[in-house]
């Protein structure tokens, strides 16, 4: 008798630690909701953790910081996160479906059937780097704090669909920031890189 019930606690005890274990969250390296233009970073690493590594650069007279996590990177200033970029992260749908990996048009088509009124502007640019030509198209919403990157699937393909590749969370201050960055490659002042037939144009829906 007191076999059997020893064997039974071990047995609910096995169980309990099973459910246990189940309930436990399973760790994610992925975005996370919370995080957005304007927290602070310990309100950032509260929810994400320790970055994989971060340090301070300079965009012209802009001084910020980048923060580097599995999913993409968060920069601030002042210590507030300006932009956050979501580049690798399969559970992740932003905005009017904004997602890595999503063809352009079907993210543009998925904005028109919303029937928002929505405004801003787009860039197009060819990026040219040691290793190739990249040619970009940034689409900025600032209603939504929004800033979405798309690279054409053949540089070398003029009818070639685009693919985007960054979804940015940005708000006004993160905005000027990646202009900015844009702005200075243009100018010739990134040595690694190289901005040619840059364009700009409004958009409104």
């Amino acid at each position: 008798m007191i076999k059997q019930s020893l064997a039974s606690l071990a047995a609910a005890a096995a169980i309990l630690g099973l459910a246990a274990c189940s309930a436990a969250p399973p760790q994610s390296f992925g975005y996370q909701p919370g995080v957005v233009p304007g927290v602070t970073r310990d309100k950032i690493e509260a929810i994400l953790g320790k970055p994989t590594s971060s340090g301070p650069f300079k965009v012209g007279s802009i001084n910020a910081e980048v923060m580097i996590y599995p999913f993409g990177q968060v920069l601030l200033e002042n210590d507030h996160a300006v932009v956050i970029t979501i580049i690798k992260d399969p559970a992740y749908t932003g905005p009017f479906g904004a997602a890595p990996g999503v063809m352009d048009d079907q993210f543009q088509a998925g904005l028109k059937t919303r029937k928002v009124h929505r405004s801003g502007h787009l860039e197009y640019y060819d990026v040219f780097v040691t290793q190739g030509e990249t040619r970009t198209r940034d689409w900025y919403d600032p209603a939504d704090n929004l800033m979405v990157e798309s690279a054409a699937t053949n540089a070398n393909d003029p009818e070639a669909p685009y693919q985007i590749v960054a979804v940015n969370l940005a708000n006004e201050a993160g905005r000027a920031l990646l202009e900015q960055m844009v702005k200075l490659k243009l100018s010739g002042e990134n040595p690694d890189q190289h901005v040619m037939n840059y364009t700009s144009e409004p958009w409104s829906t």
